[in-house]
């Protein structure tokens, strides 16, 4: 299915990615906890190193995707992580909260997602796009729990700043293998040309930059509910959530993998059965987290499971209407607003939280999928299109 070629991009790109998301999950579970230490911490301010990481990656994945179409996705790629890089050494040496945020920020700043997707669709045949796509989400899927495992881990014998060592060496090691990367197909410089505005505002692309925006708040709002869920309401100890959400994960290929296997045939159906049984696993969510453990933990393989399908059709559906000569710009804008996404369902769920407990949280995931949904299926020239058109 694959040529040689193919898979030694695969494998190269997936193992950088899973390094980099690796680095990026570890810090959550831990870093609330261990930044009060650092000098002139405040709530506020451990508040913002979390949140600035993902806003910078926001902000600068699109002019990493511009610069990527302009002089090529590895150069690209090399300064991204040497930014990264530094922002990690002065996280890793800091015991003041605000380098911690300098830190945080440059590493953010290095943003290269977009631009490792866009190399991946330069380097696959469409035929194998979404397979590609799913072989990456799979691998950011391993890296999110493989994260509340080796993070907490980490941080017990060797602080944060033996975590972000440890990112150090990730980074480094990532730095080694983009020269490993094969040469992609070639873009025509004399070609390059670019309209920001036209590319967000194209109703053929906006769409997905829609829909990974609502799918990624909702991600980020959900899963600050179900920790303090599964503690406060179901007395689960947090030594084993690790545990829990391999379980949770492990469970829901049940639903992933046969999903992906037959949306290479039928990719309409398999959306819509997708945002169906997400926005189901989330209404259920709202109905049910008070009251059955059983059915709360059902509702979450549903929701990863689906998630898991969608998050790999989305990106592989528009590669699929870009042309390569924007493709690094357009999948950075692509992943800008997952970034953005993601801060916005922590700022959104961190305010419904204060405010009105658990039930606003998932009140609110609920309500906006249903919209989703109602707007993907219904609505005319909206919403996820795994097919290209």
């Amino acid at each position: 299915m694959f040529s040689d070629l193919e898979k030694k991009s695969i494998s190269i790109i997936t193992l950088m990615y899973f390094f980099r998301m690796l680095g990026a999950f570890m810090i959550f579970p831990v870093l609330s906890v261990y930044a009060d230490s650092y000098n002139y911490s405040t709530p506020f301010l451990i508040g913002v190193t979390l949140g600035i990481y993902g806003l910078a990656n926001a902000i600068m994945q699109i002019p990493f995707g511009l610069l990527s179409d302009r002089y090529g996705r590895k150069t690209i790629i090399f300064i991204g992580l040497l930014i990264f890089l530094l922002g990690s050494l002065i996280c890793a040496y800091t015991n003041n909260i605000y380098y911690l945020v300098l830190g945080r920020a440059l590493q953010g700043a290095g943003a290269i997602s977009g631009v490792l997707m866009a190399l991946l669709s330069d380097s696959t045949a469409e035929k194998n796009r979404t397979i590609s796509m799913a072989i990456v989400g799979v691998a950011i899927g391993a890296a999110f729990f493989s994260a509340f495992i080796i993070g907490p881990l980490i941080t017990k014998y060797f602080n944060l700043s033996g975590l972000f060592f440890l990112i150090i060496i990730l980074t480094a090691f990532s730095l080694f293998i983009t020269a490993l990367i094969p040469k992609a197909a070639k873009r025509s410089k004399s070609q390059f040309s670019y309209d920001l505005k036209e590319l967000v505002l194209d109703r053929k692309l906006n769409r997905f930059f829609f829909d990974i925006l609502v799918l990624h708040t909702i991600l980020t709002s959900i899963f600050i509910a179900i920790p303090v869920m599964m503690s406060e309401m179901y007395s689960i100890a947090v030594d084993d959530f690790p545990q829990l959400y391999s379980s949770i994960f492990i469970l829901s290929l049940v639903i992933t993998l046969p999903l992906l296997g037959v949306e290479r045939n039928k990719p309409i159906l398999i959306r819509n059965v997708s945002i169906l049984l997400l926005t189901l696993s989330l209404v259920f969510s709202y109905i049910f987290f008070d009251t059955s453990l059983i059915l709360i933990t059902l509702a979450l393989i549903c929701y990863i499971g689906s998630f898991s399908v969608l998050e790999a059709g989305i990106p592989s559906a528009l590669s699929k209407n870009t042309n390569i000569d924007n493709r690094g710009l357009t999948m950075s804008i692509y992943t800008s607003f997952q970034f953005f996404g993601t801060f916005l369902g922590g700022f959104i769920g961190g305010y419904l939280y204060d405010a009105y407990g658990l039930s606003g949280i998932f009140f609110f995931t609920a309500v906006i999928s249903v919209m989703w949904a109602f707007n993907c299926l219904f609505v005319k020239n909206k919403g996820v299109n795994i097919v290209s058109q």
